[in-house]
């Protein structure tokens, strides 16, 4: 009885952990040295290695990550490999510009 009873305690803690687990939205602009912006950029939120590439207007946009600190990398052929710690909050959308420096 008692094992059922720590069981089914355990078991809500979980649940309860579980759903306050929260995501937000990573978005940013890469411009180059000539404030061009840069398509193709590879971005990249580690320790987590959330993957995405810039558009054609510079902009990327990393969907649902879990709330934290993590380092951004963004790299392209040509440029430096630029690199920012960041921390992601709930309900907290900052727009990341990244100027990439030529190398």
């Amino acid at each position: 009885m008692m094992r059922r009873i720590v069981t089914v305690i355990l078991l809500l803690f979980m649940c309860s952990v579980v759903t306050h687990v929260q995501k937000t939205d990573c978005r940013g602009i890469v411009i180059g040295a000539a404030g061009r912006a840069l398509e193709g950029v590879t971005i990249r939120l580690e320790p987590d290695r959330h993957l995405t590439q810039t558009n054609g207007k510079g902009e990327f946009l990393l969907k649902q990550v879990y709330t934290g600190s993590y380092i951004l990398y963004a790299s392209n052929v040509g440029y430096k490999t630029h690199h920012q710690s960041l921390d992601l909050e709930s309900g907290i959308n900052p727009v990341i510009a990244i100027q990439l420096q030529e190398g």
